[in-house]
């Protein structure tokens, strides 16, 4: 029993690794999505973690507590945020602990939908993005795994702000597809591109990389 859970959380080892190989941090239906259905953002599964001894996380994954009805009770709830992330059938289940700093860089981008930090009863809200180009994915010799974590985590306030965020992600990334198309540059000059667009977009701190802890 992991101490600390919020109320109606599953915490039971017995869930505590998961199905990509023992990461933690990945989402149920990334290896299932065909390379039409990637996209930076969505509204499938998400991961949520609760800081412990400052140094580590504890990492819960839900399977329904990703979409926007959630992430809109979360963000502009009246009340206790928490009470918003944990009610409504949201199945919580524990997955194990992660070093906090490698906590960004391992997070299944294409697979997770949200990522929700929890510091005492503070909620933190994060989008994952994936940096990849959709209809690339496999094409680049990588595997799965390796294509899943080239991501960041976006810090967003507010509902609004997610959908801004889905929006620019989902214009540049048809904007960049279009140029790889085109051979005007290659896959990786527009992930670096998406990248590049994310940190400027947003003030530091708000986005983060492998190693950046949140």
């Amino acid at each position: 029993m992991t101490t600390g859970a919020p109320a109606g959380w599953r915490t039971t080892d017995e869930n505590s690794v998961s199905r990509d190989g023992g990461n933690i941090l990945a989402g149920d239906r990334s290896h299932t999505l065909t390379s039409e259905e990637v996209s930076g953002v969505g509204e499938r599964a998400l991961a949520a973690v609760r800081v412990r001894d400052g140094s580590q996380v504890e990492v819960y994954y839900s399977q329904w507590a990703g979409g926007d009805g959630r992430l809109r009770r979360v963000l502009h709830s009246f009340g206790d945020p928490l009470d918003a992330l944990t009610g409504a059938s949201a199945g919580w289940r524990y997955r194990g602990r992660q070093d906090q700093t490698t906590f960004a860089g391992g997070v299944d981008t294409l697979g997770l939908d949200a990522v929700y930090l929890l510091r005492d009863r503070d909620v933190r809200v994060y989008l994952p993005v994936w940096l990849g180009i959709p209809r690339a994915v496999e094409q680049t010799g990588a595997s799965w795994a390796e294509q899943a974590t080239d991501g960041v985590l976006v810090r967003v306030e507010t509902f609004g702000g997610c959908r801004r965020l889905r929006e620019v992600v989902r214009f540049l990334k048809e904007l960049f597809y279009r140029a790889v198309r085109r051979a005007w540059f290659d896959r990786q000059t527009a992930r670096n591109l998406l990248a590049l667009a994310l940190g400027s977009d947003h003030t530091p701190g708000r986005v983060h990389t492998s190693g950046t802890p949140l």
